[in-house]
């Protein structure tokens, strides 16, 4: 990560400084509306990280539909700034609302981010194992994990660790097997897609993003069996000496 190579520091400052180039850009531009549309999806993207940060730092579960929420607001904060943008600076006043369709797409592809990391053995490659688990991360499969199991916390005790052990982390993903988490975050994301066709069909279609959507889409593993990669145990010297495969 860039904090990791160039320290935290110099990181924060360069990303402040590219935001004041971005809203340089956008008043260059001199139409109506687009620095309301730069201020107002700017905001939006901060309150979802902060809701983000504020389940991850508090413990606090989310429901799907708060989650949903955020999302929009946090990875979907690009995606309706370009919309906003493209109308406003579109030759003719496009009664065409691009947002609808921005905010189901940017629900759409956090879902299966949330999947792919923890149901693709292929994301370990490019990413730590389990790596929303370790940083505690309430993400789709959890949620949905942690609700349907109830009284049972033992997921939301392992998240709360935020451990890199790979035998808990084993242990977690089990849970959410066990759970049928992986099923029906597939189904949603089935249900999501649909969805999307249907709505770039309903504007006149669009070949190129329809192209992206469904390799996106094809890409997706099938809800991963017992014998999945991530479910084996761990070698031996990865054991833990614990009895118990989870800490209190």
């Amino acid at each position: 990560s860039t904090q990791s190579t160039w320290g935290v520091p110099h990181t924060i400052n360069c990303a402040n400084y590219v935001y004041c180039l971005a809203f340089s850009e956008v008043c260059e531009l001199e139409r109506p509306g687009t620095v309301e549309a730069f201020r107002d999806c700017m905001l939006d993207y901060h309150r979802g990280q902060g809701q983000d940060i504020f389940w991850r730092e508090g413990s606090r579960c989310p429901t799907e539909a708060e989650y949903e929420q955020a999302v929009v607001g946090r990875t979907g904060a690009l995606l309706r700034l370009a919309a906003r943008l493209l109308r406003q600076l579109s030759a003719e006043d496009s009664p065409v609302d691009l947002l609808p369709i921005a905010d189901r797409f940017a629900v759409y592809f956090q879902i299966r981010d949330d999947y792919m990391n923890l149901a693709a053995p292929e994301f370990t490659r490019f990413k730590p194992y389990c790596e929303d688990l370790s940083q505690g991360k309430y993400s789709f499969p959890v949620i949905h994990s942690i609700t349907t199991a109830g009284a049972d916390d033992k997921l939301d005790r392992i998240l709360k660790q935020r451990t890199t052990d790979p035998t808990l982390l084993r242990y977690a993903w089990q849970l959410l097997q066990r759970t049928g988490s992986f099923d029906h975050c597939r189904r949603v994301l089935d249900a999501r897609y649909e969805e999307l066709c249907g709505m770039l069909d309903a504007l006149g279609g669009n070949p190129p993003l329809r192209h992206v959507l469904r390799r996106l889409h094809e890409s997706i593993p099938e809800a991963p069996p017992a014998d999945h990669p991530h479910a084996k145990p761990p070698p031996p010297a990865e054991r833990r000496k614990e009895s118990l495969p989870f800490k209190f």
